[in-house]
């Protein structure tokens, strides 16, 4: 399943999204390839990105950006812009 990435402008958002989502979320340091206003981000592979953004509206939740997950052959993992 794919890897997703949201960043948030503040620290408040990120961490009222982590509480409103916990089960489905692992609250991490935002990766350094990204640039963010916020140190944190969360990472989901829970689900599609439709479902995703549903469920981040769904929540009432901003964010900033979602990013997929890119790993390649050797175990670089890259950052793709989603939105």
């Amino acid at each position: 399943m794919t890897e997703y990435v949201i960043t948030f402008a503040s620290s408040h958002q990120a961490i009222k999204a982590n509480t409103r989502l916990h089960r489905f979320v692992e609250i991490i340091p935002t990766p350094r390839q990204i640039s963010s206003e916020c140190g944190f981000s969360l990472l989901t592979k829970k689900w599609d990105l439709p479902e995703l953004k549903e469920n981040l509206s769904k929540q009432q939740l901003q964010y900033a950006k979602i990013y997929i997950v890119k790993k390649d052959m050797e175990g670089n993992i890259n950052y793709e812009e989603n939105s």
